[in-house]
């Protein structure tokens, strides 16, 4: 009789505690919850709460806007800011939209411009739903003030968010390096930028901007190839006709910073003397010698640019296009390194 009432106090209280889960539905929330993460495929079920807690981490870039989980080691999409992700219907590509940023912009079109490209993000390409997670925002110091009080008002207002936390986005990439201390270089779309950054905290003024990045590589890149055709009419039309993205692919997949210390410093010593005549200066430079070898291609590479036309791009294309960001450009004011010394 003792032994009967034991097991039924025993029973009843498993009975009034919190039910047992069942892994087999939480895996496939967990499938869902990270929408094509990387770690869904080897998450075991007792990561599941672990995985439910990962913020959302948004970085809304000049060009581009990179979005992905906490604690994964790569956004989960990148693409370009105002540009939204085509859609199919009925087995035909509906074009997207365009939205342009403008010079002169209200409040409420700096909203629907931002709603437009987070609606694409959240719903289409991450398939998530925001209100489930918190938020870090990567925050660039030059950035508008008006554009991230859009951004916030309509992360708690419309997606209904539960936090959003700021972070410089000169200071992550060391979180990614596992260091406090550093200095962050970024090659950004319209101007580069430089930070140091001491035990975590970022020392603001040491921040430095060069008026060199993507946008300045496509402007050479797009000035090399048509005076390389200068003598081909027809090419320099079909240059001219390419649209931004077409440029980018060519600059991601066939151009390269070259590294050639002995005509690097040939070429620095040609603009010194330049400036120095111009100021009416005598002081002469230090020489650099070094004696690692030149890496320079010699090969050109043929671009597609649609099912019918191809077109070459040249070794000095591929090369010289980058220089820009050194300063090798004629008229150039500013480079990266300049940024540094700085």
């Amino acid at each position: 009789m003792k032994e009967s009432a034991e097991s039924g106090a025993s029973s009843r209280r498993r009975s009034s505690g919190t039910p047992a889960l069942d892994w087999s539905t939480q895996r496939q929330q967990l499938r869902r919850v990270s929408s094509g993460s990387n770690f869904a495929s080897a998450a075991t079920p007792e990561d599941f709460i672990f995985f439910e807690q990962l913020p959302l981490v948004l970085d809304l870039g000049t060009a581009f806007i990179k979005a992905g989980l906490g604690g994964e080691p790569e956004p989960q999409c990148v693409f370009r800011a105002g540009r939204p992700s085509e859609l199919e219907e009925n087995g035909k590509l509906i074009p997207s939209i365009y939205v342009k940023q403008t010079a002169a912009e209200t409040h409420e079109a700096l909203k629907c411009r931002l709603r437009i490209a987070l609606d694409d993000l959240f719903f289409r390409r991450l398939s998530i739903q925001p209100r489930d997670r918190a938020f870090v925002l990567c925050e660039g110091l030059m950035k508008n003030s008006s554009e991230k009080a859009a951004l916030v008002e309509l992360l708690f207002e419309i997606y209904d968010v539960p936090s959003i936390s700021f972070i410089p986005d000169l200071v992550s990439p060391l979180y990614c390096c596992g260091v406090d201390t550093g200095i962050v270089v970024d090659v950004g779309y319209q101007d580069t930028r430089v930070l140091a950054t001491v035990l975590g905290c970022p020392y603001l003024r040491s921040l430095t901007a060069a008026g060199v990045g993507g946008a300045s590589v496509d402007r050479e890149l797009r000035q090399l190839l048509r005076a390389s055709f200068a003598n081909e009419p027809a090419t320099v039309s079909l240059v001219e006709s390419l649209s931004p993205e077409q440029i980018e692919e060519i600059k991601v997949t066939c151009c390269y910073v070259a590294f050639d210390l002995q005509e690097a410093a040939s070429q620095r010593e040609k603009r010194d003397a330049k400036r120095r005549e111009a100021a009416g200066e005598t002081v002469e430079f230090a020489q650099v010698e070094s004696g690692v070898e030149a890496f320079k291609s010699e090969k050109a590479i043929q671009f597609r640019v649609n099912k019918d036309t191809i077109l070459t791009i040249s070794p000095e294309c591929r090369w010289k296009a980058c220089e820009v960001l050194f300063g090798a450009a004629d008229g150039a004011i500013s480079s990266i390194q300049e940024a540094i010394v700085e």
